[in-house]
């Protein structure tokens, strides 16, 4: 497909299909305008009939377009088609097309067509739904025969607006949110999109409803309520803009009515005593107002009160006999206010006069003071006797006016004795860390009166507390840790009552410290000791720590390693830091020892508390032992005719360390040498030439010398020589490895002396066969030449050919090898004579 670069902001669309394939736009917001391609550079060619679909699509992002109008068209084979119909597009919308019909619309292979969308597989056909054009889908080698024209529209400006009426008085009581009312705007352009904005007002919301109106409420933000701009007349500000720009604006005015404060409550008239000891209340009433309704109504009472009088200042009924008082609830805006009145009238003061004096003029009076009534007790009655007593009362008033005097007879009966604690003072010993709700001690009391109702009464206390008042037992109410409490003796009051009387006493509770129970602060801990330490050698401290609340309180340790047991000790002190010592020498390269032990520490306090933990032990492995050869002299012999990269022998080391440092790397010196002869294998130890020593080194009949090291991966080092003797090169030798005895011909005595023997034994077979020879040749008998029989003398003149010695072929050389079994005796060594390695 081939999408448009540049499509027309806002615009409406009228399709009109011609063949040449022709598509015209009908636009809102611009001028007449052709985009596409009406002349395709192939000419006018016939085209097939059939049904096309024109679209708008809209990017959605990515590759993802959104249908927002179509419309299919049957088209004939020739000629040009008209297609109306009207779409809203939007700027970068695309226009698009698709047709089943083969060659449908004509296109020429020189170029893209960047106004428009061919797409090649059926698209959905409900507006609204979207589709993905795979990769873009642009086409950028063909133009095809289709046109695209813009026209004007007629009306491009939003008309006159109307509003709602009769909704623009509102009460201020009126509830957040509610409505206000609607604006509406037209436009003849029926199909434009009006916007309607509204003038910031934070006590109205406006929400636009996309068809040209919009819905005016009040704010639903509780800081700008409507009755704080009650008795007001706010006017609300609306523009709309339609799809191509064009505004109209109107302004909607909206009056809140102001509905004022309610006064009720309120008497008509009042008549009060002109004599006033002491301010008084004489009258309420109330102020109603309705806010809203999230407030609610808002009611406040208000209180009319006579102010105390004095000599200076005072009511006279005779003078003034009574006041007119107007009161006003008043919300402090327009017509906020409501106003009422009420009158107090004065009566003159009268005398006083005793209207309830008991009939019989006498009273039982406990022993108790009294302190309510107009009488009352002095002192306590405990003392006193059964004879009455006549009280004389005379009622007085404020500005003296006497009354009739009365008797009052009181008779003291039914005395009450007061309880007296059974079991107070008295100190209480209880253990720390015992249980919430634990009873600790009842306090006891005796009281005569058997009939009494008592209670008791706790002081203050955070640990202690006598949760039932009529049962005097006392109970713990927190935890009672000796070493947390700030003082361990509470002294506590308790108090008694039978309703008239009371004792009061002291109960001293004192904590007892117990020894507590000691605590690991870890369940595991860890140390390390080196393989084959010494006896006695410290043992880095875990970091062993224990908690004990128990301030002071000392421990001792033991510990069970259990198959390890003896190889290592704890000191009884084991928070010390050298708490830990090898007692026997723990080595890995002893059979049957793992690389860790596991031991359990038990630690025991003063109080026989007893906790473990786990001590784990590392043996890290150690460089004990230093390799050693075999032999400290290795001895080997070559023959002079040994090639290059020949076995001479292998030297072997030992190292008693296991594992890691059980292993070592050799070496060997050959510092000493002219040259580079031999040469050692780092890890097996076997020595090998280098060179041929017959061309190379030339060094028959000698011997070298080389110093060899056994290194172990910890860098203790073992060493040894190896001498190497190289025999003449017109013998024949072969190599041995380790010391060994010599052969035969290896003893250079007994070559010294056979060689002596073999030159002798040349010698007299020389002479004998010459003088054989002379012999048979020379005398008569054989040296005549007998012609008849075939005989025939040589001629003595003729001198005798001599005999030419013939030189013998060197010997053999035998292969070079080893010896790996032990030699002959030393007394039979003189007449071995069979090779080596036989």
């Amino acid at each position: 497909m081939n999408l448009t670069a540049n499509m027309m902001r806002n615009t409406w669309l009228v399709f009109f299909l011609t063949f040449r394939l022709e598509i015209v736009l009908s636009a809102a917001c611009t001028n007449n305008n052709e985009v596409g391609e009406d002349n395709p550079k192939n000419e006018d060619i016939d085209t097939n009939s059939g049904t096309i679909v024109l679209q708008v699509w809209r990017p959605m992002g990515g590759n993802t377009y959104k249908l927002v109008g179509s419309v299919t068209h049957t088209a004939g084979a020739t000629g040009d088609q008209s297609v109306p119909a009207v779409f809203q597009v939007d700027q970068n919308d695309c226009i698009g097309w698709y047709t089943s019909s083969t060659d449908m619309v004509p296109s020429k292979n020189d170029g893209g067509a960047p106004d428009t969308i061919y797409i090649t597989s059926a698209p959905t056909n409900n507006v609204g739904d979207t589709q993905v054009f795979s990769g873009g889908g642009t086409v950028t080698n063909e133009r095809f025969q289709i046109n695209v024209q813009q026209n004007v529209p007629n009306a491009t400006v939003a008309q006159p607006v109307t509003y709602d009426a009769g909704n623009q008085n509102i009460p201020d009581t009126t509830a957040a949110s509610a409505s206000v009312g609607t604006v509406t705007f037209t436009d003849l352009d029926v199909a434009d999109t009006i916007t309607i904005t509204m003038a910031a007002n934070n006590y109205f919301a406006m929400v636009n409803n996309g068809d040209g109106t919009a819905s005016v409420t009040l704010t639903a933000d509780a800081n700008y309520p409507i009755n704080d701009v009650s008795g007001t007349t706010q006017t609300l500000t609306f523009t709309a803009t339609d799809s191509c720009g064009s505004t109209a604006t109107t302004t909607m005015p909206v009056t809140i009515i102001n509905l004022p404060p309610t006064l009720t409550g309120l008497v008509p008239g009042q008549t009060e005593s002109e004599t006033v000891g002491s301010e008084r209340q004489v009258m309420t009433y109330t102020c109603s107002d309705t806010i809203d309704d999230v407030t609610g109504t808002i009611t406040v009472m208000y209180e009319i009160y006579l102010p105390a009088q004095s000599t200076t200042h005072q009511f006279d009924a005779d003078s003034v006999s009574q006041y007119t008082i107007t009161v006003t609830c008043d919300d402090g805006k327009t017509l906020g206010t409501d106003t009422g009145t009420t009158v107090i009238s004065l009566s003159a003061n009268q005398p006083p006069s005793i209207t309830n004096l008991p009939a019989p003029t006498s009273i039982d009076v406990s022993q108790t003071v009294t302190n309510a009534g107009a009488m009352q007790t002095i002192q306590n009655m405990a003392d006193a006797n059964s004879n009455g007593y006549d009280i004389i009362i005379t009622p007085v008033d404020n500005r003296g006016n006497l009354g009739v005097s009365r008797t009052l007879t009181v008779v003291v009966t039914d005395i009450n004795s007061s309880p007296t604690f059974s079991n107070l003072p008295i100190d209480v010993p209880i253990d720390e860390n015992i249980a919430i709700g634990t009873s600790i001690f009842t306090v006891s009391f005796t009281d005569p009166d058997v009939a009494d109702t008592h209670t008791f009464s706790f002081g203050t206390s955070s640990y202690f507390e006598m949760a039932d008042t009529s049962t005097g037992v006392i109970t713990t109410k927190a935890v009672v840790d000796y070493e947390a409490l700030p003082q361990t003796s509470f002294p506590i009051q308790v108090t008694v009552t039978d309703g008239i009387k009371t004792a009061t006493d002291t109960v001293t509770i004192n904590v007892n410290d117990l020894n507590e129970p000691l605590v690991w602060n870890s369940a595991t801990y860890r140390t390390d000791v080196a393989d084959g330490a010494a006896v006695g050698t410290a043992i880095a401290n875990p970091g062993f720590n224990i908690t004990d609340e128990d301030p002071g309180d000392t421990y001792t340790c033991r510990m069970d390693c259990g198959a390890a047991d003896g190889y290592f000790n704890l000191l009884t002190n084991c928070a010390s830091t050298s708490a830990l010592a090898v007692t026997s020498v723990y080595s890995l390269d002893n059979t049957g020892l793992g690389t860790s032990v596991v031991c359990t520490v038990t630690a025991v306090d003063t109080g026989s508390h007893t906790a473990t933990t786990t001590l784990s032990i590392t043996i890290d492995d150690a460089d004990n032992y230093t390799p050693a050869f075999t032999y400290t002299n290795n001895v080997f012999t070559l023959s002079a005719y040994t090639a290059s990269g020949v076995v001479v022998g292998t030297v072997t080391a030992t190292d008693e360390d296991t594992g890691t440092f059980g292993q070592f790397t050799y070496s060997m010196d050959t510092s000493s040498l002219p040259d580079s002869y031999f040469a050692m294998d780092s890890a097996t130890g076997t020595i090998s030439t280098v060179v041929d020593l017959l061309t190379t080194c030339n060094c028959s009949s000698t011997s070298f010398v080389m110093p060899i090291t056994a290194e172990d991966q910890g860098g203790l080092v073992g060493s040894a020589q190896v001498t190497i003797y190289i025999t003449d090169a017109t013998t024949t030798h072969t190599t041995t490895t380790t010391d060994r005895y010599r052969t035969f011909f290896e003893d250079t005595k007994n070559i010294a002396w056979f060689s002596v023997a073999m030159a002798l034994c040349a010698v007299i077979a020389a002479v004998t066969t010459f003088v054989m020879i002379r012999y048979v040749c020379n005398g008569p008998p054989l040296c005549r030449f007998r012609t008849g029989s075939k005989f025939y003398r040589r001629q003595l003149d003729t001198p005798p050919r001599p005999l030419t010695p013939r030189r013998p072929p060197p010997p053999k050389q035998e292969p070079h090898q080893s010896i790996r079994r032990c030699p002959p005796p030393k007394g039979f060594q003189f007449w071995r004579s069979q090779r080596i390695g036989q």
